[in-house]
């Protein structure tokens, strides 16, 4: 039988029966009661945190990417050395069948950044203000050329700052996260993180030119072709390459490539389980790394030692993920579901 959320009157009511009144959720919204547990089960609004953790932010998978502009059809690679008025490393268009997508120079690995966005690293050392190489880091970002008075910032390959007081698991600095969105099938946009997300800025060819040998500019985004790449993938990145920085945001390292495992505390998932067993009181680890080793599990659900009657700790593997359920304040540490996402 289900029970609505009672007004205070009507939970000082059932406290003089003895009746203990459901509870709001975290956020306050109006919620329903069914079934028993220990747990209060409640169906309501997942919270924001409980959110964050279920879903993956937008942006490709961690990996290795060839970037193709859909407007000119060439590929960016990084041209080092420069001259000596210009000594900068920057990304420059040239005829994809004129670089080897083997080599560095035509490699970038999209880094999920903690605070949000990624950092698109070359996978090539910054020769001028880089950093020195450090074992399974990757030190340069594209960067928007910083202190640009006249006319727009190009796109240079900097060393990836580190903020004032943080460690390397949140390089990337002012000018260097980008949103890295899907517009259309094989159509993606860099947006600069930072900004007026009303207004955001681009990395753009300079001009719309072309050319072979076109550098990149922040410019405002307008939906052109030459601010839209095409991502092509690689391969994965190397299981202890930014391993730090990748676990923040919950991308463990499998055979072919990351995916992401975060679990929402206190989360259900609505539809039966394909099946389900008893396992160790781990908070779920076990339970979400082998659904992410198996074709068919695409969910996965945790519950801890008695949360209902006496039974031990189970999972449960989804061949699909479900509608989340919020189960209320008192099922968190009991119960933990997560979405597979690559």
């Amino acid at each position: 039988m289900k029970l609505k959320l009672v007004t205070a009157l009507g939970a000082l009511a059932l406290a003089a029966l003895g009746v203990a009144a459901p509870a709001e959720d975290e956020i306050g919204q109006s919620v329903d009661m069914d079934g028993p547990g220990v747990a209060v089960p409640i169906k309501g609004t997942i919270t924001a945190q409980q959110r964050k953790a279920l879903y993956a932010p937008r942006g490709p998978r961690p990996g290795l990417y060839r970037l193709r502009s859909l407007h000119s059809g060439q590929c960016v690679w990084i041209m080092q050395g420069g001259n000596m008025f210009d000594r900068q490393d920057r990304p420059l268009a040239y005829p994809c069948n004129e670089q080897d997508p083997n080599r560095p120079a035509g490699q970038f690995a999209m880094i999920p950044h903690p605070d949000g966005g990624y950092t698109v690293r070359p996978m090539v050392w910054a020769e001028f203000n880089g950093r020195a190489p450090v074992p399974n880091q990757i030190s340069t970002c594209l960067t928007v050329a910083p202190g640009v008075v006249l006319g727009p910032a190009r796109i240079e390959a900097r060393g990836c700052d580190i903020p004032n007081g943080a460690g390397w698991t949140r390089a990337g600095g002012s000018g260097q996260r980008f949103m890295v969105l899907q517009m259309a099938a094989g159509s993606w946009e860099l947006q600069l993180a930072e900004g007026n997300p009303e207004s955001p800025d681009c990395i753009a060819a300079r001009g719309g030119s072309r050319e072979k040998g076109t550098d990149y500019i922040k410019w405002g985004c307008n939906g052109n072709a030459d601010q839209r790449f095409a991502l092509e993938w690689l391969g994965p990145l190397p299981a202890k390459l930014e391993a730090d920085t990748l676990a923040l945001g919950q991308w463990f390292p499998f055979v072919d490539g990351h995916y992401r495992l975060a679990g929402a505390d206190g989360v259900d998932l609505s539809g039966a389980a394909y099946t389900s067993f008893e396992t160790i009181d781990d908070k779920g680890e076990y339970c979400k790394r082998r659904c992410a080793e198996l074709a068919e599990c695409k969910a996965w659900t945790w519950t801890g030692p008695a949360y209902i009657g006496t039974d031990p700790a189970k999972c449960f593997w989804r061949s699909t993920a479900g509608n989340p359920i919020n189960r209320g304040p008192r099922s968190v540490g009991k119960l933990i579901s997560g979405i597979v996402r690559m």
